[in-house]
């Protein structure tokens, strides 16, 4: 049997592949201006207590942290399916996506409660 997959899928797959990198990269971009938003807050001089700075930076490390895990399992990812695709086999359904869903939907949430309690 040849190896080797159709260029297509190939290239199908490092499309999505840039595609993921590009979503934890803007996560790491959005969880460091929330750990820096109360830079911001102060130059336009809105009180902002300790309290409330304290939660932006670990609210900002969390989207931060969000980011590297979303490329760390797509790189897993991408490697799993090159190699499905070298070898021509089926691919079965990764559990990657609906990770990363439920991962990104909780971290909405909580965003959501935390502008709630500052509200």
């Amino acid at each position: 049997m040849k190896k080797g997959g159709d260029p297509r899928t190939i290239l199908a797959n490092e499309r999505t592949f840039l595609a993921w990198l590009r979503t934890g990269v803007a996560l790491m971009a959005f969880g460091f201006v929330v750990s820096k938003f109360n830079l911001f807050l102060r130059l336009h001089i809105v009180h902002v207590n300790a309290f409330s700075r304290i939660h932006e930076q670990v609210l900002g490390l969390v989207w931060v942290g969000a980011g590297i895990v979303v490329i760390a399992m797509a790189s897993v990812h991408f490697y799993q399916v090159e190699r499905h695709i070298e070898r021509q086999e089926p691919l079965g359904r990764s559990p990657v996506p609906y990770v990363l869903a439920a991962l990104l939907a909780g971290l909405g949430v909580l965003v959501l409660v935390y502008l709630t309690a500052i509200g």
